[in-house]
C-alpha cells in the first residue's frame, strides 16, 4: 500500500477537473459541516517551503506563520492534494488541516475551498474558477478582506482566524 499523507472521506474521489487538472468530487451527498479531508504531509518552515518547486508548493497548506504542511517531492503527492480553489467555495477549513462542507454538497459536485482561508505567504495566483464573484488574482493578503472575513467567518484556518482576531 502506498504512503498516504491525506485523508479523504469515502464520499469523495479525485478525478479530472475542468478547472485545474485534477480535483476532488462528491460521489455521494456531503452534509454541511461534514468532514471531507484532512491535509497532511511534512511539516516544514517557510524557508523550506520557499525552496520547493512551484507545482509542489501549490499543494502545501500554511498552518502557522512559519510552518506549512504537505508533500516535499513528487512521489509524496496523493489524491487529497488536489482540492482546487474557488472564489465561491463549498468547503472551508476547520482547525488547522481539516476540510469541511460549508453547505450541503450534491453528488457529482467538485469540492472547492478558497485559498484565502489558509494562506498568508503564497505567491499571487491567477484564478481560473470562473465564478461571477471571481477575484481574478488570489493573493497572500486576501484573508484581510472584510467581505471574505464575513463570508468565511467559521471556515478560516485556526492560525489565520487568530490573525484576523488581532486585527479587530
Amino acid at each position: 500500500m502506498a504512503l498516504k499523507f491525506n485523508y479523504l472521506s469515502p464520499k469523495v474521489k479525485c478525478k479530472k477537473s475542468s478547472v485545474s487538472g485534477r480535483g476532488i468530487f462528491a460521489i455521494k451527498p456531503v452534509k454541511k459541516n461534514e468532514l471531507i479531508a484532512i491535509f497532511g504531509g511534512h511539516v516544514m518552515t517557510t524557508a523550506q517551503y520557499k525552496k520547493l518547486p512551484k507545482a509542489i508548493k501549490n499543494l502545501n497548506i500554511q498552518i502557522e506563520n512559519d510552518l506549512h504542511i504537505g508533500p516535499m517531492k513528487n512521489g509524496e503527492i496523493d489524491d487529497g492534494d488536489f482540492v482546487n480553489h474557488s472564489c465561491s467555495p463549498n468547503a472551508g477549513i476547520r482547525g488547522h488541516v481539516a476540510l469541511v462542507a460549508m453547505r450541503d454538497i450534491k453528488q457529482g459536485e467538485e469540492i472547492f475551498f478558497d485559498y484565502a482561508m489558509s494562506e498568508s505567504i503564497m505567491d499571487d495566483m491567477a484564478c481560473k474558477c470562473g465564478d461571477k464573484d471571481c477575484r481574478k488574482i488570489i493573493t497572500r493578503d486576501d484573508w484581510k478582506k472584510k467581505d471574505l472575513q464575513k463570508r468565511y467567518s467559521d471556515y478560516f484556518s485556526l492560525y489565520l482566524q487568530e490573525k484576523i482576531d488581532k486585527l479587530v
